[in-house]
């Protein structure tokens, strides 16, 4: 349960990508755009005024503070030790990855293919072999203790091994637990060996957690929670809690003629009245609002007001299966077919929103179907009491229901739906409000009965499924232990044929409905609202939110 995405860059010229194409048509990414059932003209929707698809780049502005909405305070500033959306954002800002998700004019918004980032190019000559050939001349930022040196392949390699290191807490361990070696036979070159067939690794290292940090902070200061020193767009300037995140330009970045603006603000307003207040008196440049109606109050006494509509997190429910009542599996079917999803997408998201899988739609070639989705989490009423009889749950059982608003007040609409849903099958479902902090604290020490919230849209099959329901993975956060599930897993993993792991990874989403470990609800609906000044924001769904490419034209 996590959160909302994003990326940016479009300079690659002189970058070769036909290696890339490749293998990233290998590990499952295609090219062509595909209609998303449930988001009609999503592509159009991105293509406003503004936009990077309409705009010449060349035209740009230079200079100015941008300002962006924040909804909360990181809960660290370390890109490797949590996957909350306020850590990565922050991150895309001030550190890069070996290779990034494609986005800009002609590429289709939810089908991304992968592309360069501090690598130049790529190989991979057999299914356990993957060779980098890094970019000769990219500079950390020039902030001591790394005082702008250049960037080298025993930086990937000690960023990678980072994460297998237990006093980091990665939660993205079991993207790297699959390696073998990390030879670097000269500074810019890196060759990576797996253990077996592993097919996700290539998105794994374009993912919004595979950040390449500097050796020299983490071994003075033993993380990288203090300091934050990268290859990346921009530096960090301030940092003041509650306040704002104050960035400047990185004047040494590796793509050439950016950032555009001279400044980035990150101002953390918490509450979306505020923000919608902030927008209206022209102190905020791009604010993030999940509420439609939100949205239609802003454009009425704003009507200059640019509006991008995408695809966002899905929302799901999470259940403790370690503990009473939840570990009875009756008592979790019961509540799937009792939850009335369509309520929930048409009284919360307008009709906006629709039925999704454990992996969600805005992944076509890797979800089920909309109509077998739909028919696997289906409200049926007498089938959920039927269930809960068969259960032996006494009649008025409390559950209590994590929920944090900070993501919106939709959060809270669909969890007072939700708790009226789980009365009609004898369940006191008892809200519980968290403040962010407290919110993803109770993941990984398992202290809730369900969790609500989005999830973040990873881009991996693997990590929708190995990632959260293995009985190693260290996403895990539902306590699941499934040894034959395991197997199905692992195996899933393995396969560089797309054929034969969709129809494994079918099989695994069909289990994970009867088992009914976690909850898909709905797959989510984003509006990006942005002052008429803002030009060439296009939110690169992939990625931590790079605005490099972004400038203002302001009088």
């Amino acid at each position: 349960m996590y959160e909302t995405n994003n990326i940016g860059n479009n300079e690659s010229e002189g970058i070769t990508r036909r290696d890339f194409l490749k293998w990233g048509a290998a590990a499952g990414l295609g090219m062509s755009a595909l209609s998303i059932a449930g988001f009609p003209d999503l592509a159009e929707a991105q293509k406003i005024p503004g936009s990077k698809s309409t705009l010449d780049n060349t035209k740009a502005t230079k200079g100015g503070t941008l300002r962006y909405r924040f909804f909360a305070d990181p809960p660290t500033l370390d890109p490797n030790a949590h996957i909350s959306f306020a850590t990565y954002m922050f991150s895309g800002q001030v550190y890069n990855k070996l290779v990034r998700y494609d986005f800009g004019e002609g590429v289709d918004p939810l089908n991304r293919g992968l592309v360069p980032d501090l690598a130049e190019k790529w190989e991979q000559p057999d299914e356990l072999t993957y060779k980098f050939h890094l970019k000769k001349g990219v500079k950390f930022h020039n902030l001591p203790p790394v005082n702008g040196r250049e960037l080298i392949s025993d930086d990937i390699k000690f960023s990678l091994e980072r994460h297998l290191n237990p006093a980091v807490s990665s939660p993205v361990r079991h993207y790297f637990s699959e390696l073998a070696s990390i030879d670097l036979p000269d500074k810019h070159t890196v060759i990576l060996k797996t253990k077996q067939p592993f097919s996700p690794m290539i998105n794994y290292l374009a993912s919004n957690f595979s950040w390449i940090v500097a050796k020299e902070v983490i071994e003075r200061d033993g993380d990288a929670k203090k300091t934050s020193i990268g290859t990346g767009p921009f530096i960090l300037e301030e940092y003041v809690r509650n306040n704002k995140i104050a960035f400047k330009k990185n004047p040494d970045y590796h793509w050439n003629a950016h950032p555009h603006v001279d400044k980035l603000e990150f101002l953390i307003i918490k509450d979306h009245s505020q923000s919608m207040a902030a927008m209206r008196a022209k102190q905020l440049d791009i604010n993030y609002l999940y509420d439609k109606m939100m949205v239609d109050e802003l454009k009425k006494t704003n009507p200059e007001t640019k509006v991008l509509k995408l695809a966002g997190a899905s929302l799901f429910i999470m259940f403790n299966t370690e503990k009473p009542p939840l570990d009875n599996i009756k008592v979790r079917q019961a509540i799937n077919h009792a939850i009335n999803r369509q309520a929930i997408n048409d009284s919360v998201y307008f009709g906006d929103s629709g039925f999704t899988s454990m992996i969600p739609t805005v992944l076509p070639e890797w979800t089920l179907s909309a109509d077998e989705s739909a028919h696997l989490y289906r409200y049926d009423p007498a089938l959920a009491k039927k269930l809960m009889a068969a259960s032996g749950l006494p009649k008025g059982t409390e559950i209590t229901m994590n929920l944090c608003e900070i993501y919106g007040p939709h959060i809270m609409d669909t969890g007072v739906l939700i708790q009226e849903n789980l009365k009609e099958i004898g369940i006191k479902g008892v809200i519980n409000r968290l403040e962010y902090g407290a919110y993803l604290k109770a993941w990984p020490e398992g202290t809730f009965q369900i969790n609500l919230g989005p999830q973040v849209t990873f881009i991996e099959p693997d990590e929708w499924t190995y990632g959260q329901f293995h009985s190693q993975a260290s996403r895990n956060y539902s306590k699941v232990k499934d040894k034959d599930l395991d197997k199905k897993l692992e195996e899933q993993r393995r396969l560089f044929d797309k054929v034969k792991r969709k129809k494994l990874l079918d099989e695994i989403q069909r289990e994970l409905a009867e088992k009914a470990y976690q909850l898909p609800l709905t797959y989510g609906v984003g509006y990006y609202c942005m002052q008429p000044y803002v030009k060439n924001f296009e939110v690169p769904f992939w990625y931590g939110l790079a605005l490099d490419d972004t400038w203002l034209e302001k009088a």
